[in-house]
């Protein structure tokens, strides 16, 4: 299952990274322009415009990496590493603690 996220994630962080190079954006076209602020829960006003694909991912994925006392230091550091690599907020916790 790990394998078929990653592979989520890394298709939508290049379907931002292609979205952000198209000309409408660099054109100034309000539609696409008004679309992209509000997939990101931006205001009505906002004049904000991403820079990165990792601006946009930052605002839309938030990873969480829930170890347990059998999870290896490579597991849980491959989950931030690929939190950062696309720019989403993350958590690393234990799941010890939510098991009731």
């Amino acid at each position: 299952m790990a394998r078929e996220v990653i592979k989520g994630v890394l298709f939508l962080k290049a379907r931002t990274r292609i979205y952000l190079r198209t000309p409408a954006i660099e054109e100034g076209n309000e539609q696409v322009i008004e679309d992209l602020r509000k997939i990101c829960v931006e205001p009505a006003d906002s004049t904000w415009l991403p820079e990165t694909p990792q601006e946009v991912c930052g605002r839309l994925f938030h990873t969480c990496f829930m170890g347990t006392t059998n999870s290896s230091k490579e597991t849980r550091s491959r989950a931030k590493e690929l939190a950062e690599a696309i720019g989403a907020y993350h958590v690393d916790m234990n799941s010890k603690f939510l098991i009731v």
